[in-house]
């Protein structure tokens, strides 16, 4: 009944203060309404005051510059009357030519003014002109001195011109001494013309007399005031405008153009009849109207500023104006902050309010709790007594009264100590500690009641905290869990019990895991040692003489040293998985490039089997991501094997798709799908399993351990990725691997829309390949045709430009017999052929097609589609092989030394590693010098290179310069006396003492003779490298074996001029094999750079003419494209003389593209058939 009570008196009190709540914020309303009407009466007094204020202040400021510039165009032109030319011209003219006062001409007296008013418009950008002009001769000009477009001018005596006709004549030929003219700003006239560009002109002519005061003439300066007037706008700051008129109200400088300078552009526009007063204005200003602006209201501050002492004329008018518009927005924005000022003053009152009233209400809420708490407390089973820090009970519930036998009047106000309640636990000290941590305590005890039995109690001590945060007092909450102890005590018991067969369980099997673990390691190393020499006797047996079957023998032998290696590593990677010991080795790649690379060596185990790979990697946006290639290629290769073992007739299709999940992660996500046997549903789930396998039959048909697709499932997870799969039996299967990517690791690749405006047909037969082809098309900007084949009609205007056909399509051979039949040079659309390697080429003995290996990677797309050019006519030269290509005999092997080939071009690179390959050398490539440098510095010291071939014009850093860095420690101690060979296209005299100035040791010109190449470095390296026996007789491993005959031997006459197979053949050994190899890399690269030749050539860029020419020169030289050599050679001698020969350089560049489009139907024609 007494809380009930006390509830309803709290709630009364709750209801009053919120009315004095509603009441207060009354108050608050009124106020602010009032303090708004008061500020309201006072803005519009405040707004006039302030508005004047500012348009004096920019009058008086614009009046002020005035007067300084006129005073000292005033001071100036005193200046210039007071120099002696001025006195010695009158003195002369008085004495016939002659001044009496130091016998000076009349001509040395001008020359001398004439030098002053020079040097003087030089340092005064104002004065535009500076004349005297003579009253004797009746207007004559003697002197003037003009600043031009081009400088200043002195006038010669027949430029002078009679000005007695100009009112500035007649009025300053009537000046007395002293006396100073200042005329009207009009605008500048030449021979009564108005002079474009406008220049305002200010006339000042003082006179001059000689001693006997007989009037000379005057000396007049014009004097530009559009400087003054730019300066005058450049005061007067927005919202303001300045307008400048004349004294009869012409306009000279005004906000609107139109009414610039209106005395000479537009006289019917004055201030009188441009704007009208209105009898209205705002605080003693004067309201106008402008007439030509709908009326719009302003008002305005005139102010004269006198520039002579003439008051009728002398002077002009400045006016100060300040729209209504711009008022009205001063207005608003006073108003604005006036109002945001009231609206924070009344939220700050308003918060005050709030906070005074939600804390009134939450004392009314918390007495309200309390009387709950106080009910709940005596209702509660648990005992729970709360004592004041003194120790003193304050408040004993009936749960209390039943446990400790003491009835709540008997305890309240008691010491707590004395009524001994819990004979085991120091209560008061237990308080004082929970004074000083704040912590709960809990603590079980026995207790043994009065006349009952024993009981196991939980007594919790937790600290009563008022609303300034300090403890008043102290609960203790005591329970009787008797019966949850004897539960909880029997559970420990069997958990105990169990945790100890646990226990020892997971020992055995940690043994057993850890001795697995150990053999599977220990056998698989011992077992690779045996497999390395196998391996190493089989590569030696291989360079014996051995009959066809050996051969045969061998390379059964090779397959199952193979397959054992694969199985070997396969168990030392579990291995290593599960004894977590397994490291990543992360890095940034491209993969783009690294799916191409992927796919074009795992293509070739699906075309053999006669299936179609397939590459489908257009959506992939990054071209940089950062993991570990390795361990990424291991799971890849494993699922691509995977879906060509299972597969015998379909296709492989390898794709591949990036997506950002978020701001600091992306996916990259790749899909083999193939129409292989499927999984069987019964065997999915253990798909992934060690040394499964999905039935028993896999391994005897297929061979295999089980233990691939378990590998990359671990190292899915290790690379942050996950696989899955989907299978239907008899269809195929499609396996998604994915791996996660942070945003800061990738890269996305920029826009590329290099089929942009171009148009394809596309008949393939397969619906994957077609699909894929079409994404890449429409990736790359390009599009569709929607031609049916069916349809095809061949016609001169075609809708598109290329046509990608396969080899067995019926239209290929009507488009061969279409070219035989016609006359014309060409197909109307370039010809693409899809070519697999593993299948004869496509015959067609007329039409001329560019090939496209599959499966079609992007990067030989676009390098084959994108931007080609139309084949030229046909012309002939030759080209002699240079001196330094001999042959010498090798006197000593350098078999196992490492040289370092350096060469931005790929083709040169492949040339000479290929060369060089009899020598058993050892190779790096780098593409630049600052490469070289840097791999070279980073090399062991026990394992130094011994030779460098060095090209000398390479990008980032050339050849010359990288050797000299070599020279001087920048690639470490070891390498400063390295043998460096350079190796250049350039045959002119002089550059073999520039190569050995830069510290190169020798010098090999482009095209490379395969003898002098390996002379050459044989020489270089012995002298660094320890002698060894000669190994007389040994072929290179990979080196051909040909016979000399050329394969076409009525290859005819302007071919060969064109080609020379033979040269080329002698300088690379007659390595056909090699020599087919450097013609496909050429095929593929030289258009590129004949592009940006002619890129080049267009912008007149002579230093990239011949960077360009120079890498194609040594590029021709290598595959014996004599004539081009010749025409390279030409054109980078025209482009390193910059003279004025772009004719020259442009009919050059015809010949070019006329040769380069022969050879290339000549390479197209011997070797594309071979390297394909």
């Amino acid at each position: 009944m007494m809380s009930y009570n006390f509830v309803r008196k709290t709630s009364h009190q709750y209801s009053e203060s919120r009315h004095q709540f509603y009441w207060a914020f009354l108050f608050i309303m009124t106020v602010l309404c009032l303090a708004i009407f008061v500020f309201e009466q006072q803005l519009e007094k405040e707004l006039t005051t302030s508005i004047k204020s500012r348009l004096e202040d920019s009058s008086s400021t614009v009046t002020l510059q005035v007067q300084e510039n006129i005073s000292k165009y005033k001071n100036d032109l005193h200046f210039l009357y007071s120099t002696p030319p001025i006195a010695g011209l009158a003195r002369a003219a008085a004495n016939n030519g002659n001044d009496p006062l130091d016998n000076t001409t009349t001509a040395q007296w001008r020359k001398r003014l004439e030098t002053i008013f020079v040097a003087f418009i030089q340092a005064n950008s104002e004065f535009e002109q500076l004349r005297v002009i003579s009253t004797q001769d009746a207007g004559q000009e003697l002197i003037r001195v003009d600043r031009a477009a081009g400088g200043i001018v002195v006038k010669a005596i027949n430029q002078l011109q009679n000005k007695s006709s100009r009112d500035y004549y007649q009025q300053s030929a009537q000046l007395s001494l002293g006396d100073m003219y200042l005329s009207a700003i009009t605008l500048n006239r030449e021979y009564g013309k108005l002079e474009f560009p406008y220049k305002p002109m200010l006339r000042l002519a003082l006179p001059i007399f000689d001693e006997n005061m007989q009037r000379f003439g005057f000396i007049i300066a014009n004097v530009n005031t559009q400087i003054l007037f730019n300066s005058l706008s450049e005061l007067v700051q927005t919202p303001h405008s300045l307008i400048l008129t004349d004294n009869e109200g012409y306009f000279l400088i005004h906000p609107d153009q139109r009414f610039n300078f209106s005395r000479d552009l537009a006289p019917s526009n004055r201030w009188d009849t441009t704007y009208q007063t209105n009898t209205e204005n705002l605080g003693g200003l004067v309201s106008i109207n402008a007439t030509y602006d709908n009326n719009k209201k302003s008002e305005v501050l005139s102010r004269k500023i006198p520039l002579s002492g003439d008051t009728e004329s002398g002077f002009i008018t400045s006016h100060i104006l300040l729209s209504h518009d711009d008022i009205a927005k001063i207005r608003l924005e006073r108003r604005i902050s006036t109002y945001v000022f009231f609206l924070g003053v009344s939220l700050f009152l308003l918060f005050m309010l709030v906070f005074f009233y939600r804390n009134l209400k939450r004392n009314q809420e918390l007495a309200q709790a309390r009387a709950v708490s106080s009910a709940i407390i005596s209702g509660s089973k648990d005992a729970i007594i709360s004592i004041n820090n003194k120790g003193v009970v304050t408040s004993w519930n009936k749960a209390a009264t039943n446990l400790f036998s003491f009835q709540r009047e008997q305890v309240l106000g008691t010491d707590i100590n004395t009524l001994k309640l819990l004979p085991n636990i120091d209560i008061q000290k237990v308080c004082t500690e929970l004074r000083d941590s704040r912590k709960r305590y809990e603590i079980d005890i026995d207790f043994t009641p009065q006349s009952q039995t024993s009981c196991h109690l939980t007594v919790a001590f937790s600290a009563i905290i008022n609303e300034h945060q300090q403890q008043c007092g102290t609960a203790i909450i005591i329970r009787d869990n008797t019966l949850e102890k004897e539960a909880s005590n029997k559970i420990k018991q069997a958990n105990n019990e169990l945790e100890v067969k646990v226990a020892k369980r997971t020992a055995q099997l940690e043994k057993a895991s850890q001795v697995k673990s150990a053999f599977i390691s220990n056998i698989s190393h011992e077992m690779r040692t045996p497999l390395n020499g196998i391996i190493g006797t089989l590569n030696l047996i291989k360079r014996e003489s051995l009959s066809n079957q050996q051969r045969h023998y061998l390379a059964m032998t090779e397959v199952s040293v193979n397959n054992l290696n694969v199985l070997i590593n396969d168990i030392l990677d579990l291995s290593k998985i599960e004894a977590g010991k397994l490291d990543l080795d992360k890095k940034a790649f491209n993969p783009i490039k690294f799916f191409e690379s992927l796919a074009g060596s795992m293509a070739v185990k699906a075309q053999e089997k006669n299936l179609e790979f397939i590459l489908d990697i257009a959506d992939v946006e990054f071209n940089s991501i950062v993991t570990d290639p390795h361990r990424y290629s291991q799971v890849l290769t494993n699922l691509i094997n995977n879906a060509i073992k299972f597969t015998k007739t379909g296709y492989v299709k390898f794709s591949a798709y990036t997506r950002t999940i978020d701001t600091n992660t992306a996916v990259l996500t790749c899909t083999i799908k193939d129409s292989g046997s499927g999984i069987p549903d019964e065997h999915q789930s253990k798909l992934f399993n060690a040394f499964t396998q999905a039935d028993s039959t896999i391994a005897s048909q297929y061979g295999g351990t089980g233990l691939g697709l378990s590998i990359c499932k671990q190292l899915a997870n290790l690379l942050d990725g996950e696989i899955s799969f989907e299978s239907i039996e008899g269809l195929g299967s499609t396996f998604e691997f994915s791996i996660r990517l942070k945003i800061n690791d990738v890269q996305k690749s920029p826009s590329n829309q290099r089929l942009s405006g171009k148009t394809f047909a596309l008949f393939v037969k397969h619906p994957e390949l077609e699909s894929s082809m079409a994404k890449l098309i429409n990736v790359y900007g390009g599009e569709l045709s929607n031609i049916d084949i069916e349809d095809f009609e061949l016609t001169k205007s075609m809708p598109f430009e290329t046509l990608i056909l396969e080899p067995g399509n019926p239209l290929l051979a009507k488009l061969d017999s279409y070219y035989e039949n016609e006359c014309s040079s060409s197909l109307p659309f370039k010809l693409v052929v899809l070519i697999n390697p593993t299948e004869p080429p496509p015959q067609a003995r007329f039409c001329s097609f560019t090939r496209l290996s599959k499966p079609v990677l992007i990067s030989e797309f676009l390098l084959k589609l994108a931007d080609e050019r139309v084949a030229q006519d046909l012309s002939v030269q030759n080209q002699k092989r240079r001196d330094s290509d001999a042959q010498t005999h090798i006197d000593a092997s350098v078999e196992g030394a490492k040289v370092l080939i350096v060469d931005d071009n790929e083709i040169n690179a492949a040339v000479a590693k290929g060369t060089l390959t009899s020598l058993s050398l050892r190779f790096e490539v780098a593409s630049n010098g600052r490469q070289a440098v840097d791999i070279l510095a980073n090399t062991d010291v026990n394992d130094p290179f011994h030779c460098v071939l060095m090209d000398c014009q390479m990008p980032v850093l050339n050849g010359y310069d990288a050797a000299t860095e070599i020279r001087n420690g920048a690639a470490g101690e070891h390498h400063i006396n390295i043998p460096i060979i350079a190796m250049t296209a350039n045959a002119m005299l002089g550059e073999r003492n520039k190569c050995l100035n830069a510290g190169m040791n020798d010098y090999i010109t482009k095209p490379i003779s395969a003898d002098k190449l390996i002379m050459t470095t044989a020489k270089w390296i012995s002298s660094v490298f320890p002698k060894q026996p000669n190994s007389k007789n040994k072929a290179p491993e990979n080196q051909a074996q040909v016979t000399s005959e050329p394969e076409h031997s009525e290859l005819i006459t302007d071919e060969r001029i064109h080609w020379n197979k033979e040269a080329a053949l002698a300088r690379l050994m007659n390595n056909e094999v090699l020599l087919n190899k450097v013609c496909k890399m050429f095929l593929d690269s030289s258009n590129e750079k004949i592009t940006q030749l002619i890129t080049v050539i267009k912008e007149q860029d002579y230093h990239g003419i011949a960077t360009i020419s120079h890498a194609l020169k040594g590029t021709c030289g290598d595959v014996g494209a004599t004539k081009l050599h010749q025409h390279f050679t030409e054109l980078e001698v025209l482009a390193a003389s910059k003279g004025n020969n772009l004719k020259d350089i442009q009919h050059k560049l015809i010949d070019i593209e006329k040769d380069y489009e022969v050879l290339l139907s000549i390479l197209q024609r011997h070797t594309i058939a071979r390297v394909s």
